[in-house]
């Protein structure tokens, strides 16, 4: 379990935002600091479905919006434009990963171009010759980020469903992965396409592109 704490800064901007905001009398008046975050910005009563809320966020106007208050942040979140934590979640991680090769398309690129169309990774599947039912089965796993799943654990879980990875095998290819050890990326590609692994419906090999 990875537990990340808000900073002092972070919590003094918080307060001072809520203060602002009972001075001006856009909230109820003489509510203490912990009535006005029970009442207002707890998780439990954030209204995570409203368009106001998101197109604020992607507009690039929010002083400080935590994990995007950096130029790539502001720059990720008003190309992508989340519109769900999942989504936002999706926004912190991929715009953090570089190009496969120098001059290639970026994660950031292709999580826009999918989100546009996402036909075209439809398009990419059949190119690699997946069945309708190996299509199928994927879709749990790349829909919800878009054919861009950015998350450590999106891929570990997609290896141990469809490649046999035990955890301990998925973990070595976070590893290997996260910390960038290009030395191992032919071993893990073997791992993956090693005969009879692959539980991916009823093909024997995988698709060239799908995993690495």
């Amino acid at each position: 379990m990875k537990l990340d704490f808000l900073v002092t800064e972070i919590q003094d901007i918080i307060t001072q935002c809520l203060n602002l905001l009972q001075e001006n009398k856009k909230i109820e008046q003489g509510l203490t600091l912990r009535q006005m975050y029970d009442k207002y910005i707890a998780p439990t009563v954030l209204p995570l479905d409203d368009d106001k809320l998101w197109k604020a966020a992607s507009s690039g106007n929010i002083l400080k919006l935590f994990q995007f208050d950096t130029q790539v942040g502001g720059q990720t979140i008003k190309l992508l434009k989340p519109h769900t934590p999942r989504e936002m979640a999706n926004c912190n991680s991929i715009m953090r990963l570089m190009a496969p090769e120098k001059g290639g398309e970026t994660p950031t690129e292709r999580y826009k171009r999918m989100k546009d169309d996402i036909s075209q990774w439809y398009d990419e599947m059949n190119s690699w010759g997946l069945s309708q039912e190996e299509q199928k089965a994927l879709e749990p796993y790349y829909l919800p980020a878009y054919a861009s799943p950015a998350q450590q654990e999106d891929m570990m879980i997609i290896l141990m469903k469809f490649c046999g990875f035990s955890l301990k095998d998925a973990n070595f290819a976070r590893k290997v992965c996260a910390k960038k050890k290009m030395d191992q990326i032919p071993h893990l590609r073997e791992m993956v396409r090693e005969p009879g692994k692959l539980h991916l419906g009823n093909s024997n090999q995988t698709p060239n592109g799908l995993f690495f």
